[in-house]
């Protein structure tokens, strides 16, 4: 379906960085960000930024020629974030993943240069994870479709969907081969694959830690890259649902109908949510 409904002039691949790239981004960081007891303090990083962007530049270069990422920097402290309801209950708590404050860099490397090629491929209902967009368009998208509705003596519904633990659910493997349907050459696809697999995690609360255990699916919650990769890897349902009405932010999708009546309403939603679950199945 992707390479359907995408043209691929010219494959994408990632391009050297320079050192004044790097020099910025390390004098970007953020002192206040919580780091692990083994990083690099970010002010003896920022006060040294000169001597480290050198070496960083040369070590990303090098991590984009032979297609691997640091395996050092995929060592991940994961601190459970309370959400809501009781605090007595595992569920009730957001994992966030504390990576290495270097790893922040050689994401943000990746991420500017990903970012402005899937601009025009990611869908404009895609409304998270995105500059220029956020809750308030996914709601003015199908508001402003209902008003018009009401107006006219019609009708509307919404299926109101939201996938649990959406990060922490993506394939690897299947991300890959979509990367590589929207244009990713080779060395590109290793690197990326390389990004993703043979992660560890530990959760840490207060000074204790567990044991490293591995990551088979999904993306750290908290990374750069992260919601970026969610993004893509959910942006081909759109190219399945392009007949119905939907809006999508971050993990909630919702397929909506306009119609003369509810009964069509009715018949739509169940079209829509049945194309919707079987993408998610497959």
């Amino acid at each position: 379906m992707i390479n359907n409904k995408n043209y691929i002039s010219d494959f994408f691949t990632f391009d050297e960085v320079q050192f004044d790239n790097i020099l910025e981004k390390i004098e970007k960081l953020d002192n206040a960000k919580t780091s692990q007891q083994t990083d690099i303090p970010t002010k003896l990083l920022k006060h040294n930024s000169r001597y480290f962007a050198e070496i960083f530049s040369k070590n990303i270069n090098n991590c984009f020629e032979n297609s691997n990422f640091p395996t050092e920097l995929k060592l991940a402290d994961v601190i459970p974030v309370y959400k809501k309801k009781s605090k007595n209950f595992k569920d009730n708590y957001r994992p966030v993943s504390i990576l290495p404050n270097i790893s922040k860099i050689y994401e943000r490397v990746i991420y500017e240069q990903t970012q402005p090629y899937f601009e025009n491929l990611l869908s404009k209902f895609q409304c998270d994870f995105r500059k220029g967009y956020n809750a308030q368009h996914c709601l003015m998208v199908f508001i402003e479709k209902w008003k018009k509705c009401v107006d006219n003596g019609g009708a509307f519904g919404a299926l109101l969907t939201d996938l649990s633990k959406a990060f922490d659910c993506l394939s690897h493997e299947l991300l890959i081969a979509k990367l590589n349907a929207y244009g990713f050459d080779k060395k590109s696809l290793t690197l990326v694959y390389s990004y993703l697999s043979k992660r560890k995690q530990r959760v840490k609360i207060n000074n204790s830690f567990s044991s490293w255990q591995r990551l088979s699916f999904g993306v750290p919650q908290g990374s750069i890259l992260g919601p970026l990769l969610f993004n893509i890897y959910i942006c081909d349902m759109f190219y399945f649902l392009e007949n119905y009405d939907i809006a999508n932010y971050a993990d909630d999708t919702t397929p909506f109908s306009v119609k003369q009546n509810h009964d069509l309403v009715v018949e739509d939603l169940q079209n829509s949510s049945a194309i919707l679950f079987k993408w998610l199945k497959d």
